[in-house]
């Protein structure tokens, strides 16, 4: 796995943002460049102008051409498929000059002070060293605890996910639904889906998304209301609450008054109260 710096501007981030997270370009004189990234490769995202670190995607495809537009100003018609790994607000972004004392990339230059003209254009490839601190730093940044060496500690997104997930599957099951996991809907998965009858279709879906690629969470559901007219629920944390509803009011109006977006920490509280209910019946014989 190689790191290679992505370089924005603030407004070609939000379009590229906008556009659904899906793909990151280049232009046309860094085609050789670009050809060089590999899928599995980290592109870090770093916005000129502003001089900071604001995300990291990783790479899913191949390089490749196409003139489809998604940037305003410029074309930009060298490709790769991302998907992002961590995305922060341009609030929270991580300041160059915070981080710069301790790359290695300072210690390479003639003239460190003008470190800014290293990442005037993109792709260009990052040591691993300072690809592994940018990539801490925007951990810590995002709010997980992580060890010197970049080890994920504690409550990561995953765990999260996956543990929020399985509580809203035997909800499903407490309330005498016939819930399933991981639901299919024209080839992509849904986390949750609950159902009243075996053979019937899902009236209620569930989306855990805890960061990453909202459009593709949001997309899904919306299709499941299309389709079947289920009931969509996106449950994320307050953390990310804020960029779910950016999209929810632009992309996804038409669903904005069915869809619900629910807080993860309420459904755990959810979980542990119907639990609790339950073994309360079982004890007193009114089960």
């Amino acid at each position: 796995m190689t790191y290679w710096v992505d370089v924005f501007t603030l407004k070609t981030f939000r379009e590229f943002r906008r556009a659904g997270e899906r793909v990151t370009g280049f232009t046309e004189r860094r085609w050789k460049s670009v050809q060089r990234i590999r899928k599995g490769d980290t592109l870090i995202c770093y916005v000129r102008g502003k001089s900071c670190w604001i995300g990291a995607l990783e790479v899913v495809s191949d390089a490749f051409r196409d003139s489809s537009p998604i940037w305003e100003d410029a074309l930009y018609p060298c490709r790769v498929g991302v998907k992002p790994i961590i995305i922060l607000e341009p609030e929270k972004a991580i300041a160059a000059r915070d981080v710069l004392p301790s790359m290695k990339l300072l210690s390479r230059m003639r003239n460190p002070k003008r470190w800014g003209m290293a990442f005037r254009t993109s792709p260009v490839r990052l040591a691993a060293e300072d690809g592994d601190l940018l990539m801490r730093e925007l951990r810590k940044a995002l709010g997980m605890k992580v060890t010197k060496t970049g080890e994920i500690r504690e409550r990561t997104d995953q765990r999260y996910h996956d543990q929020v997930k399985q509580m809203l599957f035997e909800l499903g099951r407490m309330e005498g639904r016939v819930s399933e996991k991981e639901y299919r809907i024209n080839g992509e998965r849904i986390d949750v889906a609950w159902k009243r009858i075996e053979l019937g279709a899902p009236y209620a879906v569930f989306e855990v998304q805890i960061g990453g690629n909202f459009y593709e969470a949001l997309a899904k559901l919306k299709h499941a209301w299309d389709k079947w007219n289920s009931r969509p629920f996106l449950v994320t944390t307050d953390q990310f609450k804020g960029r779910a509803l950016e999209w929810i009011r632009g992309s996804f109006h038409e669903i904005q008054r069915e869809l619900r977006v629910v807080d993860c920490d309420k459904v755990v509280a959810l979980y542990e109260a119907v639990k609790r209910a339950g073994s309360l019946k079982e004890e007193l014989g009114i089960s």
